[in-house]
C-alpha cells in the first residue's frame, strides 16, 4: 500500500498529523493566529500614537489657555517690582535720581521688548510642536498603511 502524504506535526497543537486535509487546516489555524498577531500589534501601536497625540494636545491646549492667566498674574508682581525700584531710585541722591529716570525710561522699553521676545519664541515654540505632532502623525499613517499594503 502506497502511503500519499508524510506525517507533519501542527505548530498550533503540536499533534503529529497524517493528513494533508488535517496538515492544511492546521497552516490556515497558524495562519490567522499569525494574523492576529500581526493585528494586535498594528492596533497597539496605533493606540499608542493617538493616544499620545491626544496627551500632547491636551497639554499643548493646556498651557495655550493657561498663558494668559500666568501673564496677567505675573504683571502685578512686576509693578511691585517696578514701584520698589523707583523707590529706591527716590531715596537716592537727586543727582543720581536726574541720570536714572532716563534708564527707568529705557529699562522700561528694554523691558517691554524681552516680554514681546518672550513671547514670540513661546508662540515659536507651541507652533514647532504643533508642526512635530503633525508630522508624527503623517509618519505614523504613512507607515500604517505601508504595513497594511505589505500584507
Amino acid at each position: 500500500m502506497v502511503k500519499l502524504s508524510m506525517e507533519a506535526t501542527c505548530m498550533t497543537c503540536g499533534f503529529r498529523t497524517a493528513s494533508t486535509i488535517v496538515e492544511a487546516v492546521c497552516l490556515a489555524v497558524d495562519g490567522v493566529g499569525l494574523l492576529l498577531d500581526v493585528l494586535t500589534v498594528v492596533l497597539d501601536l496605533s493606540f499608542l500614537l493617538v493616544s499620545s497625540l491626544l496627551a500632547s494636545l491636551a497639554w499643548l491646549l493646556a498651557f495655550i489657555c493657561n498663558l494668559p492667566h500666568t501673564v496677567l498674574t505675573g504683571l502685578p508682581h512686576l509693578r511691585r517690582g517696578a514701584w520698589l525700584s523707583l523707590l529706591a531710585l527716590i531715596e537716592a541722591e537727586p543727582e543720581t535720581l536726574h541720570r536714572g529716570i532716563l534708564n527707568v525710561v529705557s529699562n522700561g522699553h528694554a523691558l517691554l521688548r524681552q516680554a514681546c521676545g518672550i513671547c514670540a519664541i513661546t508662540m515659536s515654540l507651541v507652533a514647532c510642536v504643533i508642526n512635530s505632532l503633525v508630522n508624527i502623525c503623517l509618519i505614523g499613517t504613512q507607515n500604517l498603511f505601508s504595513l497594511v499594503l505589505a500584507l
